[in-house]
């Protein structure tokens, strides 16, 4: 009875308006989309029947229904209206949502593993990708643990444990790594992953020496045993060289060989030299010896090391007390200040008093790695909606700005009880975004906006772009990740996105790009020699969003309507042919097929708006080189009439309005900072922070201090099935 009470108190829907404009077409059994607006008029259920109104709220706000083309056009104040009378009937629009327990992401372990134990754990080789929803690879629903996720968990907490305690120098000074095709050799063949000497050779490289110290060369060798002795190396850096080296290892099983030397600063060639060749054609097999180098390591000066790296910190003086205090300080990061005060105790039970002190802080790194307090996040249930708890707020905070822990100065606010308090949460956003680690979010959040995270397994036609390779590769998404990030310390407009007349760009991506070339090493801003284009030219985005052999207007303007605007558009319809994979039909240009693609009624709604957004950044080809071509076609002509030619005339349609693009990067970014998608409570926050010019800072800052953020709404009840 209360139910239904409440129910006859709600709001009426706008059903004049929805009768006009569009029930003649969503009704019956043929109705439009499969949406029959008649049928969810007549029963009036806001709850049963939430998605669909959503979903018709949604196509209101955005003004994109009717169509067009439809005979009946409403008045901007009848579409108002009808909106506001939807929001108000319908419970969803003032609903605070609920955010699920969830696990970490395998990339926000993997940073928490680092800023604790100082391992740099192999995750995407050990553990399965995430599953991605709502655009990211962080959506709290889907972030769950099983049985056999455990048992990984389980796996990597005893590796990273025993890694973490492992004084190799390699881990606690400042190394350089050569391998695959960084070693050089006159003599020997490319096989096993490094450089086979099937005689007496040396495989080398070239390593920039910071300052005159002391450093260890490393070699990671093997050897193909044969006659009474095993495979010998020399280490050489520069002219000083070791003695002979004897390793045993087979091939299977390669080990590290060292030497320590004292180098001066700048250039020094160092090598690993095979010097024992062996071959007795008349001998018993094995009766040929030969070498395997995988890789070269320069590491130190080996005075400097790092201040910060977990076994540099530990107490020289090894006892109970120093093992107590490690173990304090371990469980306030990793449990992100929600420790109990029994948890050393509990973590020293997991070993033997007799045990020595490293065997006994291994296995309470493992008891460590393997507490839920670790492996997983929550605000907590609630009967009702509340803020969330300042512990609860320092966990949100640094795995949104940072992708990984809270640090010492956040936890220390947990511990005032004043970090949710305006001013010191403001403070507390601005000192998190100057800090090197926000640079996750160009990173983690802007390669999954922009649907970059595509680029390593992507494979353009060896034969039409030779020189693509993995370096290059790298190189394009390091361009757009630097250019986000500058976008974000210098606190600039987020218009500047699609807007600035310069990038960011090392040696092998100038020389692709055709750009002046700048020095090796570091990526250096440099100005674009065409228009201000921002992300419309970089390669990162025209190649993800080509085929192998040819561009693809359909995939590039999916990417502008997906990303840019937030309007991606639906499945193609089933038993759709799409166009031939090189785009190549004799006596057709690519824009002819394409229009013959759209006589298809079922395919002409979207593509008449998809392709046109496309073919405006026909100027750059599939691997994201502008082209000069006197006949590019990169004309386009928009639904409504509009007309513009290519990127630069694409950009100024988006600037016309720069709502949707704003709108579209602060929805993606509210996903991404809150783990959920948006539903229509969030549509005031997303309105204010698109209406007016803002910096990606601001942006970023609103979200954080947003109830959207800082509220846990309550568990979702099904209360249609209370009646």
């Amino acid at each position: 009875m209360l139910l239904a009470w409440c129910f006859a108190l709600s709001p009426p829907l706008p059903e004049s308006y929805l009768d006009r404009y569009c029930i003649g077409c969503h009704a019956d059994e043929d109705a439009e989309a499969g949406l029959d607006i008649a049928a969810l008029v007549e029963q009036n259920d806001a709850l049963g029947d939430e998605s669909s109104w959503v979903h018709i709220l949604e196509r209101i706000r955005r003004r994109d229904m009717p169509p067009e083309d439809h005979r009946r056009q409403p008045e901007e104040s009848a579409s108002f209206e009808a909106e506001a009378a939807i929001r108000a009937w319908l419970p969803a629009a003032t609903r605070q949502s609920h955010i699920p327990l969830r696990r970490m992401t395998r990339d926000a372990w993997t940073r928490a593993v680092d800023e604790l134990v100082s391992v740099q754990f192999p995750s995407d080789s050990f553990f399965p990708a995430d599953d991605i929803g709502e655009g990211f690879n962080r959506t709290a629903s889907l972030l769950r643990m099983s049985p056999l996720l455990t048992e990984k968990y389980m796996e990597a907490a005893e590796q990273v444990a025993t890694m973490a305690l492992d004084p190799d120098p390699v881990r606690r000074f400042p190394s350089k790594s050569a391998q695959g095709v960084n070693l050089q050799a006159e003599r020997g063949i490319r096989r096993f992953g490094g450089v086979y000497l099937s005689t007496r050779g040396e495989v080398k490289t070239v390593f920039e020496v910071a300052r005159r110290g002391r450093y260890e060369v490393q070699a990671k060798v093997a050897g193909q045993q044969a006659g009474p002795e095993p495979v010998q190396f020399v280490i050489r850096s520069g002219s000083s060289q070791s003695k002979p080296i004897s390793v045993s290892s087979p091939l299977t099983d390669p080990t590290i060989i060292r030497y320590t030397t004292q180098l001066n600063a700048g250039p020094i060639e160092i090598g690993a030299a095979f010097i024992n060749d062996f071959f007795d054609k008349g001998a018993p097999k094995p009766n040929d010896r030969n070498a395997l180098v995988l890789e070269l390591v320069l590491v130190g000066p080996l005075d400097r090391p790092f201040p910060d790296h977990f076994l540099n910190k530990l107490p020289s003086t090894q006892n109970l007390n120093t093992l107590r205090k490690v173990l304090r300080d371990l469980t306030q990061r990793a449990f992100r200040g929600n420790t109990r005060p029994d948890d050393v105790d509990r973590l020293l039970s997991l070993s033997h008093t007799e045990d020595t002190w490293n065997d006994r802080l291994q296995d309470a790194l493992v008891g460590i790695l393997m507490s839920p307090r670790f492996l997983l996040t929550a605000e907590g249930s609630t009967e009702t909606p509340r803020q969330i708890e300042d512990q609860e707020l320092a966990a949100k905070l640094a795995s949104f700005l940072w992708n990984g822990l809270p640090d010492r100065s956040l936890l220390r606010e947990v511990e005032k009880g004043t970090l949710s308090q305006k001013d010191v949460l403001q403070r507390t956003i601005k000192r998190m975004l100057k800090d090197p680690r926000s640079r996750s979010i160009a990173e983690s959040f802007g390669l999954q906006w922009l649907h970059l995270d595509v680029l390593d397994k992507h494979r353009p036609d060896p034969d039409q772009f030779p020189n693509i390779d993995t370096s290059l590769r790298q190189a394009m998404q390091q361009e757009t990740i630097y250019f986000l990030d500058h976008i974000l310390r210098r606190d600039l407009p987020v218009d500047e996105l699609i807007t600035a007349n310069y990038t960011f760009v090392n040696s092998t991506l100038a020389d692709h790009y055709g750009f002046r070339p700048v020095p090796s090493g570091k990526y250096r801003r440099v100005r674009t020699p065409d228009e201000s284009l921002g992300l419309l030219r970089h390669a990162s985005v025209l190649m993800a969003t080509s085929n192998p052999t040819r561009t693809s207007p359909v995939k590039r303007g999916k990417w502008v309507l997906t990303s840019l605007l937030d309007a991606p558009p639906p499945p193609a319809p089933p038993g759709v042919d799409g166009l031939t994979a090189d785009g190549q039909v004799e006596g057709m240009s690519l824009r002819q097929q394409m229009e013959l693609h759209r006589a298809n009624p079922d395919c002409a709604s979207c593509h008449i708006r998809m392709d046109a957004l496309g073919f405006a950044l026909e100027g750059f080809d599939a691997v994201g080189r502008a082209r000069s071509a006197p006949d590019i076609d990169d004309l386009a002509e928009l639904p409504d009439g509009t007309e513009f030619r290519g990127a630069s005339g694409l950009r100024d349609v988006l600037l016309a309005d720069p709502k949707p693009f704003r709108r579209s990067l602060a929805r993606h970014m509210l996903v991404y900072a809150t783990q959920r998608g948006t539903g229509p409570s969030d549509d005031a926050l997303l309105d204010e922070l698109s209406r007016e010019p803002i910096t990606l800072s601001q942006m970023i800052e609103k979200i954080a201090m947003s109830d959207a953020f800082l509220h846990q709404g309550v568990d979702r009840v099904d209360l249609g099935s209370m009646r």
